[in-house]
């Protein structure tokens, strides 16, 4: 059975990801800004990291559902990301490619930007509606959803 695989690790303000797949990792500032965002290993993440696709493109692409390096592949590699500054407020989102799939960048980022992350709860809501309400505008693939917020206050 090949499956992605996401870890970070925290030390002191520092966060530093390690990820096999098409799960992903992001850091939104206090702001909702992404400061850290991995790169989905797939022909289609490596197209838009590359510039090639913008990810309103990328969300309804053909091929979204194709992940070139998985756990249990003879290839596999593990992505080490450098480490990055991680502040106080700041909020670490891990997740399947069942969020990103079916949720924009900038809506995952507004989950965590207001209040508790308890309010993220939420955010497993909306993407299960977004799964199952497909529009012309909007993304809708129904997957498996798994994600994971948190923050330290204060180090």
């Amino acid at each position: 059975m090949n499956v992605p695989l996401a870890v970070v690790e925290l030390q002191d303000q520092t966060v530093r990801t390690y990820h096999v797949g098409d799960s992903m990792i992001l850091v939104t500032g206090q702001k909702g800004k992404i400061t850290l965002q991995t790169i989905s290993h797939s022909p289609v993440g490596y197209a838009v990291h590359a510039g090639l696709l913008d990810e309103t493109e990328a969300m309804h692409h053909e091929d979204r559902h194709l992940v070139s390096n998985l756990i249990g592949s003879n290839d596999m590699h593990i992505e080490v990301g450098s480490t990055a500054e991680f502040a106080p407020r700041d909020t670490l989102v891990m997740a399947s490619d069942g969020l990103f799939d079916n949720l924009h960048l900038e809506e995952i980022a507004e989950y965590p930007r207001r209040g508790k992350t308890s309010r993220c709860s939420k955010l497993a809501g909306a993407c299960r509606k977004r799964m199952t309400d497909a529009g012309k505008d909007r993304p809708s693939k129904p997957d498996d959803l798994t994600f994971i917020f948190f923050r330290c206050n204060r180090f």
